[in-house]
This record gives structure tokens, sequence and C-alpha cells, in this order.
């Protein structure tokens, strides 16, 4: 394991359960790792550095994504001012949560548009009112998701139509997979370029989009026989 690279686990806990059932993916958590010894990643205790051995016993299924190229000194460099600038208590939890119902409402709100649209038009030959009220509240419906995929695009709506400040987003707060990309958006690691901002990044994202587009390689970890 170097700097830069990615691990990807599981757990046995309620939460890594639901996640990887919400998800559909055998995969719950990510990491980062900034050096051969530790990584840093954001769990509800907070965002903080561990050591491989801790978050080995900590998982029960752990992956190591490699990087196909080895970070510059640079890199290296803006990784470790990056990590000790982000540490800090408290865990994303709703907007954790956000990532997930995203993307299911995305899906959810297609297959209604087109499944009610067919059934208006062809069994029961709606008449236009109906289907433009319909087509109305379900682009309003859109757009509400649209605005939700995004926290700086939330907060920016909490604000401009005056709704109560306790439903913005703390920006400040992380959850795993939102860290790492920021990490790595830091050093230019590439995760985040030409991702398109439908939603923010899950675990099962990021697995798929390191080994897919960018070719980390991906291996298996046994934990540690205690």
């Amino acid at each position: 394991m170097k700097a830069g690279d990615l691990l990807v686990s599981s757990a046995n806990t309620l939460p890594s359960w639901g996640i990887r059932i919400g998800t559909v993916s055998c995969v719950s958590h990510v990491a980062l790792a900034t050096s051969s010894s530790s990584v840093i990643e954001s769990a509800p205790t907070g965002t903080r550095p561990k050591s491989l051995s801790d978050f080995l016993k900590d998982n029960r299924r752990v992956y190591l994504l490699k990087r196909p190229t080895e970070l510059s000194p640079h890199q290296e460099s803006l990784l470790q001012k990056s990590v000790a600038g982000i540490q800090r208590d408290g865990y994303n939890l709703p907007r954790s949560l956000t990532s997930g119902f995203v993307r299911f409402g995305f899906w959810f709100w297609l297959v209604c548009f087109l499944l009610v649209n067919s059934k208006l038009i062809f069994d029961y030959n709606a008449p236009w009112l109906i289907l433009a009220g319909y087509n109305f509240l379900m682009g309003l419906l859109f757009l509400v998701i649209y605005t939700c995929a995004w926290p700086e695009r939330f907060n920016r709506a909490v604000d401009k139509l005056h709704l109560p400040g306790f439903m913005k987003t703390d920006l400040e707060k992380h959850f795993c997979s939102q860290l790492v990309m920021e990490l790595d958006q830091s050093i230019g690691g590439g995760l985040s370029k030409g991702v398109i901002k439908i939603h923010e990044l899950r675990p099962k994202d990021i697995k798929r989009r390191a080994i897919k587009k960018l070719g980390y390689e991906c291996r298996r970890i046994k934990p540690p026989i205690i």
C-alpha cells in the first residue's frame, strides 16, 4: 500500500448492511491511504487518521485499490497538508444518506414519468389538461431532486427561498466517499475528473470508477488473525 491508494470495505454492522443493501454492493465504506501504514477516513467518530492495522480490525472485508502510478512528491506534500487541515469531529450522516437516496430518486422519477405518461396517453386517453398538470408536477419533483443532489446547490436554494437555517447541510462535516473525493481532488488524483454531477459518489461508485476508468488494481486484503 502507498499514499493515494484506496481501501473499500464492509463490516458486520447494521449501517454497513443497510448501505450494502441500499446500493446493491459488497462494500459500504472507503478510505484513502496516506502512507504505507496509515489511512484517513470519515466515520461516526469523526474524520481522523487511522493505522492500517486498526482499519483492518474494524472491517470484515477490505479491498485495496492500488493506483496505477505513484503520487509525485508534490502530490504527497499536498495530500499531507490536506489531511492535516481536514481532521475534525462529527460525521455528516444526512449528506451520506442523500447521496444514496438521490440516486434512487432519479431512477424512481424516470420510471414514474414514463409509465404514468404512457398509461394516461394510451390506456386512458387523458385530456391535455391532466397531462400538462401531471408533467408540471413531475418537473417540480425533478427540480427538487436535482437541487438536493449537491449540498452546495441545496444550501443556495435554502437561502434564496428564505427557509430556516437548520435545513442547510453542514459542509464542514464529511462522509467517507465525499472525504476521499475531496482529498483526491486536492492532489489532482483524477477520481473527480469527468464526473457528471448528478449526485455525490458512494463507496460503490468510487470503487467502480477507480477500476474501470482509472485502471486501479483491486485485490482483497485479509484482516489479520488476532
